[in-house]
């Protein structure tokens, strides 16, 4: 019988590169376990960025799975669908034509399964 726990996660970055930057949790979720993400938000908090995504991030690759093309300021953007990672794989955020210095935040919220 496989063992649930409930997941929540903070992330919360600068940018530093303005082209494109990727942003995950601090703490890696534990590798034993199937990540599900049923719930997530993110925003730019200091202006709006040409895009926002969310999606998984492998080493320094990102994929997005939900991307807003036009984001604007003051909006806190959330994602569809849920999303599962395997070991290996971190739900992250994806800036890209955001300001050096912009502060970027998000909410993560779902379940890990015992593998």
């Amino acid at each position: 019988m496989s063992k649930r726990r409930l997941y929540r996660a903070y992330i919360v970055g600068s940018v530093s590169n303005t082209t494109s930057e990727s942003f995950s949790p601090k703490e890696p979720h534990d590798h034993r376990y199937v990540l599900y993400v049923t719930a997530a938000s993110m925003e730019d908090e200091t202006a709006a960025p040409t895009t926002i995504a969310f999606g998984s991030l492998v080493g320094s690759s990102f994929t997005p799975f939900e991307e807003e093309p036009s984001p604007a300021l003051g909006i806190r953007y959330h994602i569809e669908k849920t999303h599962v990672f395997m070991p290996g794989e971190e739900p992250a955020i994806r800036v890209e034509g955001g300001g050096s210095g912009d502060v970027i935040s998000g909410y993560l919220e779902g379940y890990e399964e015992e593998i």
